[in-house]
């Protein structure tokens, strides 16, 4: 069954009406939200046990309702950015392929790549490493350290541009400065996807007390530490994306062999 040729207007309207099954950024935050609120929670009250400092359960609490809060908000304006995305590689991907007459089959076939669950494990592992340093980052600025350090996984995946980073120091509100001249405060917080896809990296204090400086034995655990809390949290987050992601494939490629059908 071929899709006939369509002018390039109509191609485009009815691109836009499949992408429409792209889930939007709130429904994903909203399905997220009990995953995001329990990790971030936890990252939070780590990144102020590496600070040294003796808090309270008040304090706690208040740190975890703030960085949840400001997270959830930060979750969303990201997804967006995602969105966006998507639904133009849909668009692009269904439009391309209505204009060469390709069959609906085809096309359903190639919007895999867009919602398939390689995609979705990328923004899964993208969001909640960006998700888990930017909250590290903003305990610590609340907790008055003064200066923090990026520091790599030091393994064969680490990309050039974070490995020259390795060590960088910043006093806590200025950037971290990648080669090239690309900035941002956190790991994973670049405005790039190059420089922030699949990020590994993780960002200290750098002073873990106020008399004593990391040691590369305290550096080691605390790699371990944030790798293993951000595994875990994005293996929940990828079973929730995917399947966001599956349903709104099977609505995608069902609206594409409805256009074949017509």
């Amino acid at each position: 069954m071929r899709i006939p040729e369509q002018r390039a207007a109509s191609g485009k309207a009815k691109a836009r009406k499949v992408a429409n099954a792209v889930p939007s950024p709130a429904e994903l935050t909203s399905r997220l939200g009990p995953t995001w609120r329990k990790h971030i929670g936890e990252r939070i009250v780590k990144a102020a046990k590496t600070t040294g400092e003796t808090l309270t359960q008040e304090q706690i609490r208040e740190l975890i309702s703030e960085g949840v809060k400001a997270e959830a908000k930060s979750l969303e304006i990201s997804l967006a950015g995602v969105d966006k995305r998507t639904r133009k590689r849909v668009e692009d991907i269904v439009s391309s392929g209505l204009s060469k007459g390709q069959r609906a089959d085809t096309i359903a076939a190639r919007l895999e790549g867009t919602l398939g669950a390689s995609r979705a494990k990328a923004v899964a592992s993208t969001e909640t490493h960006r998700a888990s340093q930017s909250a590290t980052f903003e305990t610590l600025y609340r907790l008055g350290v003064d200066r923090r350090q990026w520091v790599t996984e030091r393994d064969s995946r680490v990309r050039s541009a974070h490995r020259a980073m390795d060590g960088q120091v910043r006093a806590i509100d200025k950037p971290f400065r990648a080669p090239g001249g690309s900035t941002a405060m956190y790991p994973g917080g670049f405005d790039d996807p190059a420089l922030s896809v699949h990020c590994r990296c993780s960002v200290v204090p750098l002073k873990k007390r106020r008399d004593a400086e990391w040691t590369e034995r305290e550096i080691e655990a605390e790699w371990r530490s944030v790798e293993s809390d951000r595994k875990a949290f994005e293996a929940e987050a990828s079973v929730i994306i995917q399947r966001a992601f599956r349903q709104s494939l099977a609505k995608a490629q069902a609206a594409v062999r409805r256009l074949g059908s017509t």
